[in-house]
């Protein structure tokens, strides 16, 4: 149906029914912009067949400043007001939902919309992430509103809907201003740089760059007229390099530099590429330098365009954040010890099995901490040579590392049992004293930030075997919180089931009736080995395959008979942990023999069991082991 014509066919309708049809149009119609807070207005006058309704936010001195008013049927001018009105004052200053009925209330709170007939006052607060109050969303009827509970709900649905906006814009003044410094800096950096498109097409080139290659400002440009043809077969390579290696690094050095060509005589400058994500494809800068300068320069450029992207990205998907579902009470008291660690700058530690949410909890102890509007920059420690963990995390002298990007804000570190041993005293050192070396300089750099780090495993443990530096543990383990896994939250799962079907018939454009109880209750029953991953898995394989409306939770959950038999083999084969340490222990025995006792080295013991060499000499020294005298 269309939004305009909902009013017309709602009279007959309870206010339940037209609040749920109201609120789908609303979410149906303008996702975002200026129009965003008009809409809600229009739909708040009429799901409450009001007389006025307004929207006002808390300016920096203390005043309400309405940013869309609606009386009588028409359209308002803005209005500034003291908060000191009641009752609006009572919203702000309670955080709630407040209902009065007293005689010309409207003369009291807004006597410019000439209301003074009106009798009730209906008012909502719009809270941050912290609970604070950020302004009201506020009715004026003659006519009683809707008593129940359900108005009361209705209303603070739509003022979080207006906090939400107001959140975006706020990301998107952000990304417009950083963006603008990014374009600042490259239009005064004395190197030469160019803005090059996915296909290596020249975008732009600031002023240095047209006056190395001696380009009018006019003039239309490609790679051919600047460089040499083995210059740009070199950038080539170097681009598809990049796009291969992405997730380790973002940036290259073209060692020997490219030769550049200015009125038909060639030069040499060094060269450095890097890529960065645009709204639907990759993009390159390359930066030239025929003198050895300006250094700093050029990875401001890097940190400015990864800041860039973030907020960009931040901006432009708010639909993307995620929260916190569950009311049970392993989950409740998670949230309070991740609200209490919010308060501190100490280290945090989340601990829980893989799939439990952890970097979700990260994410809200960060916006619900003071670095809120600064970078929450994640770190994986799994999956790459110590040599490039080291770049990604520190950098080099010409790159930036993620501590750089994470500066001031927070950085968390995904699976830190999983960070190399050799690596581990310069993480303690960043943790201790704020300062690290980027790779291959002995120049000490500071920085302020807070760590946040994740682990599936058990850190003591790895202390124990050697894997792991005892006073990094418990430097990162001043705070540590508890993840609970799906099994032990009860009811949790039906909540998060109809959140995820309902996700995922919405991108889908298609409607499936709620879960019925008989299928929350096999989904409570399985044991979900994979946690919340995995139940997201199970839904959004149910909702693809399942046919509309019915969810088909016979297709959706896994088959559990082979699952069984694997878990009752596991079972039969556990051992004590006296045994594993022995069977470790005769292992790494073993390896020694077969190697002669040679632990580093290609032909080591070390790389036959997999092991960096330290980190066999850690093992070998907790499990007493040492070589035979001869």
């Amino acid at each position: 149906m269309p939004h305009d014509s909902l009013a017309a066919h709602s009279g007959s309708l309870s206010f339940e029914e037209r609040s749920v049809l109201l609120h789908l149009a609303n979410g149906a119609s303008v996702r975002s912009g200026p129009q965003v807070f008009d809409r809600l207005i229009e739909d708040v006058t009429q799901l409450f067949a009001c007389s006025a309704a307004w929207l006002a936010t808390t300016r920096a001195d203390g005043q309400l400043s309405t940013i869309a008013v609606k009386a009588l049927g028409e359209w308002q001018a803005s209005v500034e007001y003291s908060p000191e009105r009641a009752p609006c004052s009572l919203v702000l200053q309670q955080c709630r939902v407040i209902r009065l009925e007293q005689a010309n209330v409207g003369q009291h709170v807004l006597p410019e919309l000439n209301l003074a007939h009106a009798t009730r006052y209906l008012g909502a607060p719009l809270l941050d992430s912290q609970g604070d109050a950020l302004g009201v969303l506020a009715l004026l009827s003659d006519a009683p509103f809707p008593d129940d509970e359900r108005a009361a709900a209705a209303l603070q649905l739509f003022a979080e809907r207006a906090t939400a906006e107001l959140r975006h814009q706020a990301a998107e003044h952000s990304a417009r201003a950083r963006t603008a410094e990014l374009s600042g800096l490259f239009a005064g950096v004395l190197d030469a740089v160019l803005s090059l498109d996915a296909d290596l097409h020249v975008v732009a080139l600031n002023p240095a760059a047209r006056e190395l290659f001696g380009a009018t400002d006019g003039e239309q440009l490609d790679l051919s007229r600047l460089l040499t043809d083995a210059s740009v077969d070199r950038l080539r390579r170097a681009a598809r390099d990049l796009d291969r290696s992405a997730v380790t690094s973002n940036s290259v050095w073209l060692a020997g530099g490219l030769q550049g060509k200015r009125r038909h005589q060639v030069f040499s400058a060094e060269a450095m590429l890097s890529s960065y994500a645009t709204e639907s494809n990759r993009a390159f800068n390359l930066i030239l330098r025929n003198v050895e300068a300006q250094r700093q320069a050029e990875a401001r450029i890097v940190a400015l365009t990864r800041e860039a992207e973030y907020l960009r990205d931040r901006a432009e998907s708010p639909e993307k954040a995620e929260r916190i579902v569950g009311g049970s009470s392993s989950v409740q008291r998670a949230r309070h010890e991740i609200e209490r660690a919010a308060s501190l700058q100490s280290c945090v530690l989340l601990l829980g099995e893989a799939g439990t949410g952890k970097e979700l909890f990260a994410r809200t102890l960060h916006d619900l901490s003071r670095r809120a509007q600064r970078p929450f920059v994640r770190f994986s420690c799994t999956g790459a040579s110590s040599e490039s963990l080291a770049r990604s995390l520190f950098g080099d002298e010409r790159s930036e590392g993620r501590v750089r990007l994470a500066a001031t804000g927070t950085l968390l570190l995904d699976e830190v049992a999983d960070f190399p041993l050799e690596l581990q005293p310069q993480l303690l050192r960043l943790l201790e004293l704020g300062e690290f070396e980027t790779v291959g300089s002995s120049r000490t750099h500071s920085v302020e930030l807070r760590v946040v780090a994740t682990t599936r495993r058990n850190l003591a443990r790895a202390v124990a075997d050697g894997s792991f530096r005892q006073d990094l543990y418990y430097r990162l383990s001043v705070f540590p919180i508890e993840l609970p896994p799906l099994r032990e939250r009860g009811r949790d799962v039906d909540e998060l089931a109809q959140m995820f079907l309902d996700r995922f018939a919405h991108s889908a454009g298609v409607s499936f009736s709620p879960l019925p109880e008989v299928s929350l209750e096999r989904l409570r029953h399985y044991p979900w080995p994979g946690n919340v991953r995995e139940l997201r898995a199970v839904i959004e394989r149910g909702a693809l395959i399942s046919t509309p409306p019915n969810f088909d939770i016979d297709q959706a959950l896994p088959e559990r008979r082979n699952e069984v038999a694997e878990l009752d083999d596991l079972a039969a084969s556990i051992q004590s942990e006296h045994s594993l340490i022995a069977l470790k222990r005769e292992n790494i025995l073993r390896a020694l023999e077969k190697t002669r006792w040679k632990v580093a080295g290609e032909s080591g013991a070390a790389a036959l069991l997999g092991l960096n060499a330290s980190t066999l000499n850690s093992r070998l020294r907790a499990l007493g082991i040492r070589r035979p005298s001869r």
